[in-house]
């Protein structure tokens, strides 16, 4: 029988020795890992209690992956009075004190010019998508908190960081290599949409930086198939799908319904983008079609600047109810007096990246059991996963969506439970990421031997 030591000199890849029993097992590769604590630095812009929807993307994944086993840092941004805490799910929330970026306009250039040739004016000509505003802002921060930020990164075993905006993104980065950690790369947005503003030498510079970026990622993940396979031809690299997803909290009690009053809105809470002007179009061209329904909008933000002017333009300011951003809960509320649910998507994509963008609230909706509409392009990825949910109406023209607002007029069930959207509940896709990390994290210290 072989001595401990030559088994190890010679089976080291394929056996386990256990210090207990002294005794040696055959496991598959990697197998030395599986029972150990991954711990995960996660770097984003915004996080809960931010109403923000980029913050329901983590802060859902968060708390599935902490009860997958892993333990959760999470860098963000937040105002100088908040100070680092422990979350609720008890993850480590570490704030940058560099305030809230949501005002600031990310396209534009972080070097200001004077309107004449020299240098500067030569730099923001070429500026590349991966250095907007808060390229800078997040440098400042991580200056600030450099021991603090390089001590969490080596302890962790993977650091994933979010685009947008480029701060987060490259901060995590270039915290992979200081800490010499595999680096995840989340895309929630396009580089794309940021590119059609650069003339030609930027394009061509920005797309290269891009695929350099990428390519030193070890890991990449979006937030839909479609964009995942559009995203694996333009770089030649892979992209996995993790979704948004939705929980069991989205669904809508019955009893808690609130519409005790014979009013009838159609409802819509987020942030209005240019993009999706002609969808708004549509709907409030059809709402002067149909009286005594309503329109209720909670705007955080409206981008377009056109909204109120196609209201007024079809004389509805006495049906349109144009309300501030309020916490969660509220939003819940006026949901489930809603007559329907409203979402939103490109009508005429430009290239692939538009037609398979995903909101981030969409499953929420589609969970709650209301009925809803989505007006965007019948090919997009939106359509077709609204298109498997009941009582849910992909609409592109105007007649269509009239005749979704008749439609959900007339059906008496105000609720009904989430279906066709199981394999999307977060339990699935936090599982899903949670052995994406651990493939990169055990690929990356095989690698490294």
């Amino acid at each position: 029988m072989l001595q401990p030591e030559q088994t190890i000199k010679y089976t080291f890849s394929a056996l386990r020795y256990s210090k207990i029993d002294r005794q040696f097992q055959p496991c598959q590769k990697y197998d030395q890992y599986k029972n150990l604590s991954m711990h995960i630095l996660i770097i984003s812009r915004s996080y809960p209690p931010d109403i923000q929807v980029a913050a329901r993307r983590w802060g859902l994944l968060v708390p599935e992956l902490i009860h997958l086993g892993a333990r959760c840092t999470i860098i963000t941004s937040g105002e100088k009075s908040e100070r680092d805490r422990i979350g609720e799910h008890n993850e480590t929330i570490v704030v940058l004190p560099i305030g809230n970026q949501y005002t600031l306009n990310t396209s534009q250039p972080f070097l200001k010019t004077s309107g004449h040739f020299n240098l500067h004016s030569l730099i923001h000509s070429l500026k590349p998508t991966l250095m907007d505003r808060t390229t800078l802002i997040w440098e400042r921060g991580f200056r600030n908190r450099k021991r603090d930020l390089i001590s969490y990164a080596k302890t962790s075993d993977v650091i994933i960081s979010s685009f947008p905006p480029a701060g987060p993104f490259l901060l995590g980065w270039r915290l992979s290599r200081l800490a010499k950690k595999p680096w995840v790369a989340d895309l929630r947005d396009s580089f794309e949409s940021k590119q059609r503003k650069l003339n030609f030498p930027a394009r061509i510079l920005s797309t290269f930086l891009q695929k350099i970026c990428l390519k030193s990622a070890h890991s990449r993940i979006t937030i839909g198939q479609n964009l995942a396979s559009f995203l694996n031809r333009v770089y030649n690299i892979s992209f996995n799908a993790i979704y948004n997803g939705w929980t069991d909290k989205d669904k809508l009690i019955t009893e808690h319904i609130t519409q005790s009053s014979c009013i009838k809105y159609i409802y819509y809470a987020g942030t209005i983008y240019a993009n999706q002007i002609k969808s708004w179009q549509i709907l409030i061209k059809s709402l002067t079609m149909i009286p005594n329904i309503f329109l209720q909008v909670r705007l955080l933000n409206d981008y377009s600047g056109k909204f109120m002017h196609f209201v007024q333009k079809e004389g509805l300011e006495h049906r349109v109810f144009l309300l501030r951003s309020t916490e969660h809960l509220t939003i819940q509320k006026e949901l489930s007096g809603a007559t329907a649910a409203l979402v939103l998507g490109n009508l005429f994509p430009k290239n692939p990246w538009d037609s398979g963008t995903i909101t981030g609230k969409l499953f929420q909706l589609l969970a709650s059991g209301k009925p809803g509409i989505v007006i965007a392009d019948p090919k997009s990825e939106l359509a077709k996963i609204t298109s498997k949910v009941p009582n849910w109406h992909c609409v592109h023209t105007t007649q269509d969506c009239i005749n979704a607002i008749y439609h959900i007029l007339q059906d008496t069930v105000s609720i009904i439970p989430p279906q066709g959207i199981q394999n999307f509940h977060v339990k699935l896709q936090a599982k899903k990421l949670f052995n994406i990390l651990r493939d990169t994290t055990m690929n990356y210290k095989d690698g490294n031997r």
